[in-house]
């Protein structure tokens, strides 16, 4: 609009103080007015996209034809010919641009067709002045669109500099590790985070440094997450566990290092697919985030074990409740049943030995329910820490003999041999001689009872050192190495169906675990199915001088021990 004014001035100045515009001048005027018509059709209708193209039309048309009257191809007027595509670059519409490209190409074979054919008009009076001012003018143009577009690409790289920093930063101070990987799954970039996550460099987890340090077992994982994040363009991710730098480093090579001396920390691994569309498929890269969730990791193993512990108290529950209703309905009835037929004159035998028969049933039954309540009462006291030792002085020698004269009588039932081996000068003991008693006979009696027809059970006391072992050994039927994790535990038996061959309720040797505990011993346990058991308790031959003030139950050191065959081999 401006310039069309300026121009529609000019052409009556020329008239006033000469002869008119000559035709380079009256081209050149035109060529500016026509755009201010344009530019208020546009301003009427809205067509700004249609007035801008007619307007770098007109323009082209108007540098031609100022070039025919300047000296035709020759021209510094045809300059703006080459100045009018470089313009066109910045118009936002492809079609823009090509179309005003094909008029100045146009424009400049029209002036070359003109030479050829000698149809070229006399350079008018003006070109000696307009055509120098017009190519200074094209220079100033297309000099100011160099230096804006430098200013351009100077402003992009500035921007993107600080992008690239500001990234930085944010990567810097992320605390997850960040790392990039190419299509192979080699690391080409790691964040600063690896020195808080796995106390490295991140340049010593480039290549196939961050793979080295996943543990072998997750690897497949690790390649499978980038893998999934890669071929189907979604994120992926997976749990795998990282060696750390500051864990016992082994002086061998990454594919030799001894996992045993290694440190692993719990990562939550998400791979993201690093999306281009200047890349090929097969050259998309992955972005991976991994946060340190050893914590977490740790608290789900509690929460499990804690359910396990839960599951696992409600089927010991389940286990004493089916081993107490056993136990206790045999002596019962016997009781319940007995004493019904002597309280019954019809039902009461006449002979008197049959009379004193019932009398000793019953009253076995009886002392077979009062051993039972005994032994709940000793694992509960046990457990509660309320059990107290009534120390003394007292041979612990010949208290194994006398425990073992009682078991005997059982033994013989049983054509089981019992040997005792003890020092006949003694062994001088200082505790609880009836817990030591306890001891003495739940063990024998576990081993008797275990043991079948024909077998022997060697009892044992000497002294190594410090220390009192009693062993007892039998050729019994032994125990298998997945139930010799849980000797020891109340109520635990293994074998705890309805029809087993053996009585009991399990607690007696975890009341010997504990009465073992209390007199500050540990407990040790051999087996092998088939082939007998022996269990060694080791006892301090001299008491410290201040009992333990919390009761610490001793844990049971129990393995297989070889066969006769393996030991023969």
């Amino acid at each position: 609009m401006l310039t069309g004014i300026f121009a529609a001035i000019l052409i009556p100045i020329f008239f006033v103080f000469g002869d008119g515009p000559d035709p380079l001048e009256l081209a050149l005027l035109l060529g500016l007015i026509a755009p201010m018509v344009l530019a208020l059709l546009a301003a009427r209708g809205g067509w700004l996209d249609a007035a801008r193209l007619l307007c770098a039309l007109l323009l082209v048309g108007a540098v031609t034809v100022a070039a025919c009257f300047s000296g035709g191809i020759f021209s510094p007027v045809a300059a703006w010919l080459v100045l009018a595509p470089l313009v066109a670059l910045e118009r936002p519409s492809r079609r823009e641009s090509i179309l005003i490209s094909l008029a100045a190409v146009t424009g400049a074979v029209a002036l070359a067709s003109v030479a050829l054919c000698g149809w070229m008009p006399n350079p008018a009076p003006s070109s000696v002045i307009v055509g120098p001012v017009l190519l200074v003018t094209a220079l100033a143009v297309a000099i100011s669109k160099i230096l804006k577009a430098n200013d351009r690409v100077a402003k992009a790289e500035h921007a993107l500099l600080r992008l690239r920093e500001s990234n930085r930063l944010f990567l810097e101070n992320l605390g997850d590790l960040f790392t990039r990987h190419d299509e192979t799954g080699a690391c080409t970039f790691a964040s600063r985070a690896s020195h808080a996550l796995l106390g490295v460099d991140p340049s010593e987890l480039i290549g196939q440094g961050l793979f080295q340090r996943v543990h072998v077992a997750d690897r497949a994982a690790f390649l499978r997450a980038l893998t999934d994040a890669k071929t189907r363009r979604q994120p992926a991710g997976a749990i795998v566990r990282l060696r750390e730098e500051n864990a016992p480093r082994p002086s061998v090579p990454a594919r030799r290092v001894n996992l045993a001396e290694a440190r692993f920390i719990w990562a939550d691994l998400r791979a993201y697919p690093a999306l281009c569309e200047s890349l090929a498929d097969d050259h998309i890269e992955v972005v991976a985030v991994m946060r340190d969730v050893t914590e977490q990791k740790a608290h789900e193993e509690e929460l499990e074990c804690a359910r396990i512990g839960a599951e696992e108290a409600d089927r010991s529950k389940s286990r004493f409740l089916a081993t107490v209703s056993h136990e206790l309905r045999t002596p019962l009835n016997a009781v319940i049943g007995f004493s019904e037929m002597l309280s019954n004159p019809d039902l009461a035998p006449k002979d008197p030995a049959r009379i004193r028969e019932y009398a000793r049933i019953i009253h076995a039954s009886g002392a077979h329910l009062l051993d039972m309540v005994n032994s709940f009462l000793d694992a509960s006291r046990i457990e509660s820490g309320r059990f107290e030792l009534k120390l003394e002085s007292f041979d612990l020698a010949e208290l194994v003999r006398s425990a073992c004269a009682i078991v005997d009588v059982k033994s013989a039932e049983s054509g089981v041999r019992l040997t005792t081996i003890a020092p006949m000068e003694g062994v001088a003991f200082e505790g609880d001689q009836r817990a030591c008693r306890q001891i003495v006979i739940n063990l024998v009696s576990n081993a008797v009872k275990f043991t079948p027809k024909g077998g022997r059970v060697k009892v044992q006391l000497r002294r190594i050192g410090s220390l009192i072992e009693l062993s007892v050994d039998d050729t019994g039927i032994g125990i298998a190495a997945s139930d010799l994790a849980r000797l020891g535990d109340p109520f635990f038996q293994a074998k705890s169906s309805y029809d087993r061959p053996y009585e009991g309720t399990g607690l007696g040797l975890s009341v010997v675990r504990g009465l073992v505990g209390l007199h500050g011993g540990s407990l040790q346990i051999e087996s092998t199915p088939g082939a007998g058991t022996c269990v060694s308790v080791r006892l301090p031959a001299e008491r410290a001088e201040e009992a333990p003030s919390v009761l610490s139950i001793p844990r049971i050191d129990a393995r297989s021990r070889p066969s006769v065959a393996q030991a023969v081999a």
